[in-house]
């Protein structure tokens, strides 16, 4: 491990150096976002990356706004994401060694700790949704008491039939509703479950109490649903 780290620590030194450029044009902030989704499929796998990306589709999809996918900005954060993530990903393939099992490292990280926790179930507990229900609501307490009204007063109409009324709030209320909504999804849906893997939740379901709360406090009479 400690002959991996110095080598490890300069590639992504050097990836971080390759991505100023893109950072310095159009669009920094997506050029951002593709360095810190390169760095999470590195450290934890394509997890992150897929739960995000399945998330901006959605909310694309509802909002009717597929020219988002035309922007140039969306190819080239493509290849600065593959040019930090490919050369790293293509040496584990060609590399031979064995873990303590025998398994290489495709056989063990993509086969088994990959798909073998979505699909068979590889480890950890088994469950339903109400698994990451009980262990979400135990760590969110007392707020998790407010989520139900949070993500039913992010459903506003203005964010889903009237395009012209739709404001940043809006778009962005309707991002972090999916979001939420997403990532509890994909974790229900996997055999593999762990008490950790509610974690994820806890970033969108506070922004929407968050603004729950700010809506009562400034208008009472949006209490359950929004007017």
């Amino acid at each position: 491990a400690s002959r991996l780290a110095l080598p490890l620590v300069l590639f992504v030194a050097a990836g971080a150096l390759c991505a100023l450029p893109w950072l310095k044009a159009r669009d920094p902030l997506l050029h951002a976002a593709a360095i810190l989704f390169a760095l999470s499929t590195l450290a934890k796998g394509p997890v992150g990356v897929g739960v995000c990306g399945l998330t901006l589709l959605a909310t694309i999809a509802i909002l009717g706004e597929w020219e988002r996918l035309r922007r140039p900005a969306a190819l080239s954060c493509t290849v600065l994401f593959l040019a930090i993530t490919a050369p790293w990903t293509l040496v584990m393939l060609a590399f031979p060694g064995l873990d303590d099992q025998r398994k290489t490292w495709f056989q063990r990280f993509v086969l088994y700790d990959l798909l073998g926790r979505v699909g068979p179930g590889a480890h950890g507990d088994r469950g339903t949704f109400d698994y990451y229900v009980k262990y979400a609501g135990f760590g969110m307490f007392p707020w998790s008491g407010l989520v139900p009204a949070a993500l039913w007063a992010s459903a506003d109409a203005r964010t889903f039939t009237h395009p012209g009324g739709r404001t940043k709030a809006d778009r962005f209320t309707l991002l972090v509703a999916l979001w939420a909504i997403v990532t509890f999804a994909f974790f229900t849906a996997t055999m593999t479950t762990f008490y950790h893997y509610s974690f994820p939740l806890g970033v969108p379901c506070s922004l929407l109490i968050g603004r729950y709360l700010d809506c009562l406090v400034s208008d009472p009479k949006k209490r359950v649903a929004p007017a």
